[in-house]
């Protein structure tokens, strides 16, 4: 019934159009996974999660997050918190040409 009500509908649309996804899949965060960068990091936009850790934060809490590294340039490497990845409207799963 959720996939038949007209605002699910339309979000799915936005999410496909515009590349971005809620929910995320689990496979958006798994080793290997592609994102891109509409701006550039360390000098470049297509990156990939070559690993997780997690961390413990201000008050005990635990983050997780990410290593990205840059496709063309292996010694390009960053840690986000997976939380901030999701938020960044910088960020986007998948790989594709960022606008100039």
């Amino acid at each position: 019934k959720q996939l038949e009500d007209p605002e699910w509908k339309s979000a799915q649309v936005d999410a496909f159009v515009n590349g971005r996804n809620v929910a995320y899949s689990f496979k958006a965060f798994e080793t290997n996974a592609k994102w891109t960068t509409t701006k550039k990091v360390m000098g470049w936009t297509l990156f990939r999660i070559v690993s997780h850790r997690k961390k413990r934060g201000a008050g005990g809490s635990e983050e997780k997050q990410v290593e990205l590294m840059a496709v063309c340039d292996k010694q390009k490497r960053i840690w986000l918190d997976k939380t901030a990845l999701k938020k960044d409207l910088n960020w986007q799963p998948g790989w594709f040409d960022p606008p100039s």
